[in-house]
């Protein structure tokens, strides 16, 4: 079993204008698709997709909880929230068929203090013994960008606590956080 992380997961928005998009301008969208998004829930998607067993722990705003439980549960990957205050971060995608460019507008996420690392620390030690014992876990993977207010080293201080049981890392990420996470 792998247990996948997103730290800092998103609602990932993509408005399409099929005639083009020019700045400066008043568009209507020929469509506008959302989904529960982040690196790590894009993974789970994934090994979901090709059968293979997983957990999906999602660091996610509590207004956005339905939202999330609603987009999981259809594409049946198995999940664990980490409800945090506030919403959880949009990332915009506008997508030009006409000229076949996008552009993306990544939102930081919501501010976390020390209570709410602690609470993400101990989700994510408590679902890798969870099924460790269950499910015998053997990898850890970190995918994405981290929340502001959690330190750079979270992922290597993280990735001590899981190799002491056991469990492999597997840190997608980039910047601060991956040159840490990695020292």
């Amino acid at each position: 079993m792998i247990l996948t992380i997103t730290i800092n997961s998103c609602v990932d928005k993509t408005v399409v204008f099929k005639n083009g998009f020019k700045l400066n301008a008043d568009h209507r969208a020929d469509n506008v698709i959302c989904s529960a998004g982040g690196k790590g829930v894009n993974v789970s998607r994934v090994m979901t997709r090709f059968g293979s067993d997983n957990l999906c722990l999602a660091v996610i705003g509590k207004k956005d909880e339905q939202f999330f439980e609603s987009e999981l549960k259809t594409e049946q990957i198995k999940h664990r929230f980490v409800l945090v205050p506030g919403d959880t971060r949009i990332n915009l995608t506008i997508l030009d068929e006409k000229n076949r460019v996008s552009t993306r507008v990544l939102e930081p996420g919501v501010q976390v203090d020390k209570p709410v690392i602690e609470k993400i620390k101990c989700a994510i030690l408590d679902s890798a013994e969870q099924y460790a014992r269950t499910a015998h876990c053997s990898y850890a993977v970190f995918s994405g960008s981290l929340l502001p207010g959690i330190p750079k080293t979270f992922y290597r201080e993280i990735s001590g606590m899981l190799s002491n049981r056991n469990i492999r890392l597997v840190l997608d990420s980039s910047s601060d956080a991956l040159a840490y996470g990695l020292s």
